[in-house]
């Protein structure tokens, strides 16, 4: 569940301040949701909390971890068992390209390591 304002009401608003939003109890003395009318959405309770082994934990069964060059691969060799690396968008193919190699080297798994470097590699190969 995510729990939004009930003033935030269009997508866009809503994208932009998601971290300062979320999770805010109702507190106004005439707020349709705190006074739970009929068609409004739930209030912030403890009780959707999810279990904290469980938490940020992606279908694999590992942890995602940000990598924006190669020393923060380097990171996650000591916990290559909990963690998986994810490159970040703004990486180029050939830095991609050495980050994969690295990864593979360390036995480190990655989620997208198929992403941008497979289209390239077609690329130089049609020329």
């Amino acid at each position: 569940f995510f729990f939004f304002n009930d003033t935030a009401t269009t997508e866009i608003y809503t994208e932009q301040i998601v971290g300062s939003v979320r999770c805010v109890q109702e507190t106004g003395i005439d707020n349709r949701m705190r006074r739970k009318f009929r068609g409004n959405k739930p209030l912030v309770a403890i009780g959707y909390g999810t279990n904290k082994k469980a938490r940020h934990v992606i279908p694999n069964g590992f942890r995602k971890f940000l990598i924006t060059n190669l020393h923060d691969l380097e990171l996650l060799l000591t916990n290559n068992r909990t963690f998986c690396g994810e490159i970040a968008h703004n990486i180029s193919a050939r830095k991609r390209a050495q980050i994969i190699k690295r990864a593979a080297e360390l036995n480190v798994r990655l989620t997208n390591a198929g992403g941008r470097v497979k289209f390239d590699e077609k690329k130089a190969e049609n020329k």
